[in-house]
C-alpha cells in the first residue's frame, strides 16, 4: 500500500498502456490526424470550433483575462474555454508562436493521449485494489472500450473520461487527497469545465467519508 497518490506506474504498465491504447486509437480514428499540420479534418462536426477558437486566440494577442481573444465572435470576443479550445494546451502553445505559427492543431494528439491515459489510470486503479498487472491492464482495457468514450469522438474535450477515473483513484489512496483534489480541479477547469461538477462530487465523497472506497 501507498502512502499517497501513486503516479509512478512500472514500465510494463506503461507500455502496455500504450500499445492498447494504439491498438484502440488506430480501430477509432486514422492515424493521419496525429499530424500537428493536417488540419482539414479538424474543421468539421465540433472540431471546427474547437480548433477555430485556438486558432483566433493563437493570432491575437494577449489580453485579460488571459484566454479571452477578439477574433471571434466579432467584435465582442469570447473566451475560448467556451469553444472547448483545451486551454490546458493552447495558453503554453501560443508562446510558441514565434517559432511555430498557429497553423497547426492539436486535436488528435489529445484524442489519443486519452485513450492512453483512460488505460493507464484504469491499470493504475486495479492495480491498487491488488490485481496483478496483466489483469489490471486487461480490465483496464474493457474500461477504455465504453462505448461513451468512442461517442464523445466529435467533442475532443469529453473525451478525459480519465480525468473521472483519477478521482476514482484519488479515493483508493490514503493520504494527500485534499490537495489532490484541487489540483485536479484546476485540471478540469483547464481541459473542459463539464468535468468539474464530477470531480467537485468526488472532493464531497472524500471529504464525507473517511474511507473513499
Amino acid at each position: 500500500h501507498g502512502t499517497g497518490v501513486s503516479f509512478a506506474p512500472g514500465p510494463t504498465i506503461a507500455l502496455g498502456s500504450l500499445v492498447g491504447s494504439l491498438g484502440l486509437f488506430y480501430l477509432w480514428l486514422p492515424f493521419s490526424i496525429l499530424n500537428p499540420f493536417e488540419v482539414d479534418w479538424a474543421l468539421h462536426h465540433d472540431w471546427g470550433t474547437n480548433y477555430l477558437g485556438w486558432r483566433a486566440f493563437c493570432l491575437d494577442e494577449w489580453h485579460l483575462p488571459l484566454l479571452w481573444t477578439r477574433f471571434g465572435l466579432w467584435p465582442t470576443g469570447f473566451v475560448i474555454a467556451f469553444s472547448d479550445s483545451i486551454p490546458l494546451l493552447s495558453l503554453p502553445l501560443k508562446l510558441t508562436r514565434t517559432v511555430t505559427g498557429c497553423g497547426f492543431q492539436f486535436l488528435g494528439p489529445f484524442l489519443l493521449s486519452s485513450v492512453f491515459l483512460m488505460i493507464l489510470v484504469g491499470a493504475l486503479i486495479f492495480r491498487r485494489l491488488g490485481w496483478s498487472v496483466p489483469d489490471a491492464l486487461l480490465a483496464a482495457l474493457l474500461v477504455a472500450l465504453a462505448p461513451a468514450l468512442f461517442h464523445r469522438g466529435h467533442h475532443v474535450t469529453l473525451t478525459a473520461h480519465w480525468l473521472i477515473l483519477l478521482c476514482v483513484l484519488g479515493l483508493l489512496s490514503p493520504k494527500g487527497r485534499l490537495a489532490f483534489f484541487f489540483v485536479l480541479a484546476q485540471l478540469a477547469i483547464l481541459i473542459s469545465m463539464y468535468f468539474m461538477p464530477i470531480v467537485l462530487w468526488f472532493a464531497l465523497i472524500n471529504g464525507t467519508f473517511k474511507d473513499g472506497r
